[in-house]
């Protein structure tokens, strides 16, 4: 039987947070402007953000459009040929629903100025691009 007296073990994180939550105020404002243009003009955006490096809220919003991007566009790819045993005309619209409102998502938290990955596939950002720090 458990000890009454003992205190209650504090819940984990269920996944660790991302190098990049330690910016300041002034980088996150700094990088808004970019960071919502990355989830409006992806993958291109996203694709100058890797590469200049400069701003670590950009580059973490910049990460997580890039990683939606390589997962609607895989899953469309998918999509094409298995619309010859007529799966693929459901899971093509639904990887369109999905980019949007996956890019929504992160749409809004780049212009609150939030540091949250996307449901599902958010995760897979710092994995991929772990290398890839502010210079």
């Amino acid at each position: 039987m458990a000890d009454p007296t003992a205190p209650e073990p504090k819940p984990q994180p269920a996944t660790p947070p991302p190098a990049s939550m330690n910016m300041t105020q002034a980088e996150m404002e700094g990088g808004k402007v970019m960071a919502i243009l990355c989830y409006l003009i992806n993958p291109i955006v996203p694709i100058v953000c890797l590469a200049t490096k400069n701003n670590a809220f950009s580059l973490y919003h910049a990460k997580q459009a890039l990683v939606l991007a390589i997962c609607v566009i895989s899953v469309m790819v998918i999509s094409i040929p298995l619309m010859c045993i007529g799966i693929g005309f459901i899971t093509y619209p639904l990887a369109g629903l999905a980019s949007l409102v996956f890019g929504i998502m992160g749409l809004v938290n780049a212009a609150q100025g939030k540091v949250k990955a996307l449901p599902l596939i958010g995760g897979w950002g710092e994995k991929w691009f772990a290398s890839i720090k502010k210079a």
